[in-house]
């Protein structure tokens, strides 16, 4: 699944160029623009990423213990988006005869964790931010309570990594300590999400392992692969409603691209290109797509051609040393002209006024 509302971080705010495109844009643009923040294409790997955790869920109350899983992949690849979907789906709270039911849980761990704030994420996510006072095992109880209480199935961990990078290996081990009781008694099930680092919990404590259900990893797209390359191209013809080989013209659905691009981003060339520019990560090719979108509309262009993402490229580029794979940007004329830098800048950027002139100043006479 392409959730292109991903354009926005983990805190819920875009890019900064991004969301000073938004604030600023006309509701014509905004409208064109948000019709890729809005959009959504499932595809096999959403698929696959679904059925792995709903069978995870599933096999809760069959065994005496939880078991656990973790989800895991480079950032941007979905992971988030997918997790979230599938919570939404089954979250709740729902009101039951038995009470506040909750048969999934999602909580994203606090960056910079430790016992008193990990365990106020879970509470917070539960619903009970009342709970959230006492001592760090007070708390505990209160999360193993009400996981009880709301007859939670799963609790999903989304950026577990931080307990993996953030903190000491004492920490780690105490912070999985805690939820493997959980586990251990039954309760429910965990998925822990986040980066490729956090294959080390198995090393760091094997009692993970051994509840292990299996993993998860979500990778990008690789051209190298056909399969991939097939799903890629078949992604991006989904985005842009172009025909795939073979495909009739009345069979494609309308795409989200207001302005259409050109050639077709589906053929291989193409969509190698975009591929190259975005590492095949899914969350760099929606950011990508609303640059050039951006770009095009303030030009008012009447495709997305080869110029406008370059020029989409280089602005996300970030101290990337690679070759722009759309070619060099376009250059728009304009005459150079001479100003001069307000009273007192020369001292602070240019140094020219600081102490005596020497000889070998860059600026003496010769």
């Amino acid at each position: 699944m392409i959730d292109a509302k991903t354009l926005a971080g983990k805190d819920g705010l875009y890019p900064d160029d991004i969301a000073e495109i938004l604030a600023n844009a006309d509701p014509e643009k905004r409208a064109v623009l948000m019709r890729i923040g809005r959009a959504v294409v499932d595809h096999y790997r959403y698929d696959q990423a679904m059925k792995w955790l709903d069978d995870l869920y599933r096999e809760h109350g069959t065994a005496r213990e939880g078991r656990a899983g973790l989800f895991y992949g480079q950032p941007g690849v979905g992971k988030s988006t997918i997790l979230k979907r599938f919570a939404s789906m089954r979250a709740g709270p729902f009101e039951t005869a038995k009470g506040t039911v909750r048969p999934v849980v999602l909580v994203e761990v606090p960056s910079n964790p430790n016992e008193i704030n990990l365990f106020d994420a879970l509470l917070t996510a539960l619903g009970c931010e009342h709970l959230c006072v006492g001592k760090a095992e007070e708390r505990k109880r209160a999360v193993v309570e009400q996981v009880k209480a709301q007859h939670v199935h799963m609790i999903i961990l989304d950026e577990f990594t931080h307990v993996i990078e953030d903190k000491t290996e004492k920490f780690q081990k105490k912070a999985v300590r805690h939820l493997k009781s959980m586990l251990s008694e039954g309760a429910c099930q965990f998925v822990f999400a986040g980066t490729e680092e956090l294959t080390s919990i198995h090393e760091v404590y094997g009692q993970i392992r051994r509840r292990d259900a299996g993993d998860f990893y979500l990778t990008p797209f690789n051209w190298a692969d056909e399969a991939d390359r097939d799903e890629w191209c078949a992604i991006l013809a989904s985005i842009a409603g172009e025909a795939l080989e073979g495909e009739k013209e009345e069979d494609v659905e309308e795409g989200i691209l207001a302005i259409p691009p050109s050639p077709p981003i589906s053929g291989l060339k193409q969509a190698h290109k975009l591929h190259k520019a975005t590492g095949g990560n899914i969350s760099s090719l929606m950011k990508l797509l609303f640059r050039a979108t951006a770009i095009a509309y303030d030009e008012g262009d009447e495709a997305l051609v080869d110029g406008v993402f370059a020029e989409a490229f280089e602005f996300a580029r970030r101290g990337s040393k690679d070759d722009n794979p759309f070619g060099l940007p376009r250059r728009k004329p304009r005459k150079p002209r001479l100003s001069e830098l307000p009273e007192g800048f020369e001292n602070e950027l240019t140094g020219v006024r600081k102490g005596e002139r020497r000889d070998r100043d860059s600026f003496s006479k010769r």
